[in-house]
């Protein structure tokens, strides 16, 4: 018997290891953002631990793949269609650069930017300039309006 679970045990840690490749940039869906991280293999991810499961600031961290997933549903591989900067070795290299790092900002250092530095040697977060574009799109439908109100007083 003990045996057969040491069995499925080494059968579902390599069917794990199998599904992504070292260098990976992941995300996971969270309540209302994405969680962003770097595979460096053996189960284990490179992510900024800043607001990962608490409203509170953590350093850049070698975490396992359940602690990385929290409760969602699956971990989704960011796609760059071949606009890797950088080899899979380089990529976790660079992440491993940055461990212990802990200058988390929501809109300038997150997660995003950290795992999109690793991957392109650029800070970029879509989750942020998407954010800025809604702010930028309902400023502009509500300041026309605002302003004809206050030409009107």
């Amino acid at each position: 018997m003990v045996a057969c679970i040491q069995i499925f045990y080494l059968i579902n840690k390599v069917m794990i290891m199998d599904l992504y490749k070292i260098g990976s940039h992941l995300k996971v869906a969270r309540l209302g953002y994405t969680h962003h991280g770097i595979y460096i293999g053996d189960n284990k991810v490179i992510h900024y631990a800043g607001f990962c499961e608490t409203f509170k600031s953590g350093p850049i961290e070698i975490a396992d793949l359940t602690k990385f997933q929290g409760k969602a549903k699956k971990i989704k591989v960011v796609n760059y269609h071949g606009n890797e900067k950088f080899s899979p070795a380089e990529i976790v290299e660079r992440a491993f650069s940055k461990l212990g790092e802990d200058n988390y900002d929501l809109f300038r250092n997150n997660c995003e930017h950290f795992a999109h530095w690793c991957v392109t040697g650029i800070f970029h977060s879509k989750q942020v300039s998407n954010a800025v574009k809604a702010v930028c799109a309902i400023g502009a439908a509500v300041l026309p309006a605002v302003f004809s109100h206050i030409k009107r007083k």
